[in-house]
């Protein structure tokens, strides 16, 4: 939210029905200074205060919010995405006091990442410090209660991954009202690619770097299996024309042509796919990173700063045999 824009559009609607700050002060029970800090865009009124403020000022919440009167037509689309925007900082500001109540970090901002497939990650910065919050996806691929052992292991082996922080009761895993899970990890500087983006260096090293997690792994006896044989054991061409089928008769169902017909045509690829079985013992089997991808990699000008997201590293057959 532009703070600045709201408080000038207060100050205008305050000035249009002639009222003084204090006038508005009175009318709400608070000092004149809240006003006209409003007004200077050094904060925003409280939930509290906003439906009082704006009927007096004659406007909506949602005109409020973006700092503009807006025709009715807008109206309705930007009500949503006020009401979303008010939301996500309501969000945020339970993830303050969730984190400064677990682990006694006084947090001054909070940004919401644009990477983390299958995951909700946060920045949050500090006076001195930033750091990351994660909540994995709660499923049987995602492991994230032994992703702090294993970075600590690997951090011994001198594979640079991330450090976690403990909360109040010493431990590396905490949850929120909800039950569900998050760890806080120390913030990495550096960049991350897109797909298809790496440079030439970065080929090399991401290749050599999993050469160095797997031979730093093979000390873990316990991680969970990953992609193991039960997962190659439903990968035929059969099962998926099967999958395809089932598929194509709920587009079909839903009025989605367009889809049914996509289906179709990978069926007709898998048809002329020969029946096979995959033999697992000549696989190779490993305890590996589990999602190793360049996404995964927080790297500086010319090194790899860091490997992340080990929710699912574990025991996985068939990525290198």
């Amino acid at each position: 939210m532009n703070q600045e824009k709201i408080g000038a559009f207060i100050a205008m609607l305050r000035k249009e029905k002639g009222y003084t700050q204090k006038d508005v002060a009175n009318r709400l029970d608070l000092s004149e200074k809240t006003i006209s800090k409003w007004e200077c865009g050094k904060g925003l009124p409280e939930v509290v205060y906003m439906e009082p403020l704006c009927s007096l000022l004659g406007i909506s919440v949602n005109e409020l919010l973006i700092g503009e009167r807006i025709p009715i037509l807008e109206l309705l689309k930007k009500m949503d995405e006020a009401r979303m925007e008010l939301s996500t900082q309501l969000a945020f500001e339970q993830l303050k006091l969730r984190i400064f109540k677990l682990y006694g970090i006084e947090v001054d901002s909070v940004e919401m990442s644009d990477y983390g497939a299958g995951s909700l990650t946060y920045f949050i910065a500090c006076k001195d410090q930033k750091y990351v919050v994660k909540y994995a996806s709660e499923n049987e691929m995602n492991h994230p209660e032994t992703e702090p052992e294993v970075c600590a292991h690997l951090l011994k082996k001198g594979i640079p991954v991330s450090r976690f922080v403990k909360n109040r009761q010493g431990n590396a895993v905490s949850a929120d009202e909800n039950g569900r899970r998050f760890h806080v990890q120390c913030f990495i500087e550096g960049t991350v690619y897109d797909y298809n983006q790496a440079p030439k260096w970065l080929m090399h090293e991401s290749a050599q770097m999993l050469a160095k997690i797997h031979n730093a792994l093979k000390d873990i006896t316990d991680l969970p299996v990953g992609i193991g044989a039960d997962y190659f054991k439903y990968r035929t061409p059969e099962a998926a024309l099967k999958r395809y089928q089932d598929t194509i008769q709920k587009a079909k169902a839903n009025g989605d042509g367009m889809i049914a017909e996509e289906i179709r045509s990978n069926m007709r690829i898998l048809e002329h796919i020969p029946p096979y079985e995959f033999d697992i013992d000549r696989f190779t089997c490993t305890n590996t990173h589990g999602d190793y991808m360049i996404t995964q990699l927080i790297c500086g000008e010319d090194c790899i700063n860091s490997v992340i997201d080990w929710t699912t590293a574990s025991a996985d057959c068939g990525r290198f045999g």
